[in-house]
């Protein structure tokens, strides 16, 4: 989730301030974030399923 609100804030800055290579590098910052969140939640899924079955 860090790494989605840094991504935010850079295509803020990036675009306030003209800057068009950091507004496309921010996208993938968000899309890193967004990979890492679904992994992270699925993770998570699969421990809460494992202590379910005990």
């Amino acid at each position: 989730m860090g790494l989605i609100a840094v991504g935010i804030i850079l295509t803020i800055v990036g675009n306030t301030t003209h800057n068009k290579g950091m507004a496309f590098a921010s996208l993938g910052v968000i899309g890193l974030g967004l990979v890492l969140h679904v992994v992270g939640l699925v993770v998570r899924g699969q421990q809460i399923r494992k202590t379910l079955r005990k």
